[in-house]
């Protein structure tokens, strides 16, 4: 059976996928054609044109699942903005399907073989994807090489991403030895039905003079985080929040404050963004990754983004993240045209809009087959509890740190994500609802430093524990509502841990100075206070901090940690 088959296929779908999750829609549109010709027998269908050039009906496939059909389909003539010449392009730089070519199929395997094959390679080209895909030009794709590693000190920061607002109030609570008024007791006047009692609080010391009170108690249900600080590995950073400047109560409501307080999506951006009043921004991660490869006083850095959770904002930058699935590792395109896929984006286009789609599905293509192969092979020291969930993403965290010298990099930078944290419903304290979740994070956090210490990173890295919002001191009845700050904590090898850093209330009752009504905080230390510290850890010249947080000149010295207050190996010296 000899058909010519022609170059137009209308679609009248288009839309921009520019993003890292290329690879990820790619798969997604060969399945879907995949199953598509399978049910109902083309995704796309061809037209068949004979000698005289005039579209006409195709009878007969003998396959069974076409027995008796009449396939047909005729050109919009009138749409022509929307026909995507899709074999011409196919012509252009796939020789084996040419414009006009004369293919010999055997009528058996006619889909499988022939227009299946072409609409996989169609699905993934950027005139399918974008709205302006213009014309290509003469200029062969260039793929940059990765950054030279120097073989400079490893270093990785993590960032564990709590999702939906976490009541941290009751993460750490302040609990004895006050210096001016018993705040144990207006924590558990103002908290009510969510006061964790004296029994359920673990003690811990604080630096004398550093915080009101002198003894606070971390959460029971997370024990291994009592531990690290108590071994000098964990920090608690009390009352901070997303801010573009300082705030008092006499004056927050005439100062610059982030768009949409108290909201999920928005209060995520920013604090992942570090530039609030920057809707567009890249994420804080990504421009710190930007910076160390654009060192102007030592060579570049050779660095990594990952994702286990999609496309987040913190990772946003020049170099697009490489995307991981908790459950099914690194996503690979999989299919046995990989090479023709590739091929369509082997030259560059003027369009704007189809350049940045064919770009990140280059880039990601090509870097997620190479870091799947490699972690195949990887064995850990640790069995991860969890197949999904945040054990199963810091089980690979750590398969791609064990990675980091056959990767070549001196700098690896992680988000993951911990949802389930919008308690409006739910004081309850059991292992089904927020206790359950903090039990989760301690385990998870103790089978991710046991493996990086074995790993001999522990000391290299910087994990980073934050939400986009703390919750009302005060309760509704059945849970707690959206506020602004909250309780963090920071740990790692090289933590200056056992402290509470940042100034905690001096008292908790509805009306003091950072009350903004049920128990709202004020923050008293932004973001930017730890950002600044873990930047300088990290590498960041000084001349980059500013473009890394574009907000950290708006507050005065006193609001941000120094780096020595953070880190054992600097010296206030």
């Amino acid at each position: 059976m000899q058909l010519v088959v022609s170059s137009s296929f209308t679609c009248s779908w288009y839309t921009f996928c520019g993003d890292p999750n290329s690879v990820h829609w790619a798969r997604f549109s060969v399945s879907l054609q995949a199953t598509a010709t399978a049910n109902t027998g083309y995704f796309f269908p061809a037209v068949i044109f004979g000698d005289n050039g005039q579209s006409r009906e195709v009878q007969g496939i003998s396959s069974p699942a076409y027995q008796g059909r009449t396939l047909y389909f005729y050109p919009v003539a009138d749409d022509k903005d929307r026909s995507v010449d899709f074999l011409a392009l196919l012509g252009e730089f796939n020789s084996a399907f040419p414009v006009g070519t004369t293919l010999t199929i055997k009528k058996a395997h006619f889909v499988e073989l022939g227009i299946r094959a072409a609409e996989k390679v169609f699905l993934s080209s950027r005139e399918f994807h974008t709205s302006g895909g213009g014309s290509l030009d003469s200029s062969p794709r260039f793929v940059p090489p990765q950054v030279p590693s120097q073989h400079r000190p490893f270093k990785n920061i993590i960032t564990l991403f709590l999702g939906g607002g976490a009541d941290t109030w009751n993460l750490v609570a302040p609990l004895g030895e006050c210096s001016a008024t018993d705040l144990y007791s207006e924590y558990v006047a103002i908290r009510g039905l969510a006061a964790r009692s004296a029994g359920q609080l673990l003690n811990i010391s604080v630096p004398a003079g550093s915080q009101p009170c002198g003894i606070f108690g971390v959460n029971s249900y997370a024990p291994y985080l009592k531990q690290l600080y108590d071994e000098g590995d964990l920090l608690f950073v009390a009352n901070m929040g997303a801010l573009i400047e300082p705030v008092n109560i006499s004056n927050y409501l005439s100062k610059e404050l982030p768009p949409a307080l108290f909201s999920h999506n928005l209060m995520t951006k920013h604090v992942n963004s570090m530039h609030p009043q920057n809707l567009a921004t890249k994420g804080v991660l990504g421009r710190m990754a930007e910076s160390l490869q654009k060192s102007r006083v030592q060579a570049p850095f050779a660095s990594r983004l990952y994702s286990t959770c999609g496309n987040n904002k913190i990772v946003e930058g020049s170099t697009p993240p490489e995307i991981i699935h908790p459950s099914y590792g690194v996503v690979r395109l999989n299919d046995n045209l990989l090479d023709q896929i590739l091929n369509l984006s082997s030259y560059t286009a003027t369009s704007r809009f189809g350049e940045a789609y064919a770009q990140a599905l280059s880039d990601n293509v090509r870097s997620s087959e190479a870091l799947s192969e490699l972690m195949d092979s990887v064995q850990l020291s640790v069995a991860f509890s969890a197949s999904q969930g945040l054990g199963a993403q810091f089980d690979k965290v750590a398969r791609v740190i064990k990675l980091r010298d056959q990767l070549d990099l001196e700098r690896m930078a992680f988000v993951t994500l911990f949802g389930g944290f919008d308690t409006h419903f739910g004081l309850d304290d059991d292992l089904a609802g927020w206790g359950g979740r903090l039990t989760s994070i301690s385990n998870s956090l103790e089978q991710l430093v046991t493996e990086l210490k074995a790993q001999g990173v522990w000391n290299s890295t910087v994990i980073v524990v934050v939400s986009e919002f703390g919750r009302t001191m005060t309760t509704n009845g059945a849970g707690t509502d959206h506020a602004w700050g909250g309780n963090y904590f920071v740990l790692g090898g090289d933590i200056k841990g056992g402290q509470i850093l940042g100034q905690y209330p001096s008292s908790l009752l509805e009306g003091h100075e950072m009350d903004m009504g049920r128990g709202r905080m004020l923050p008293s230390s932004p973001f930017e206070a730890i950002w600044k510290p873990i930047a300088d850890w990290y590498g960041v010249e000084d001349a980059q901090i500013n473009r890394v947080l574009p907000n950290l000149f708006n507050f005065p010295e006193s609001n941000i940690f120094r780096t020595y207050d953070m880190f054992k190996s600097f010296s206030n010296q």
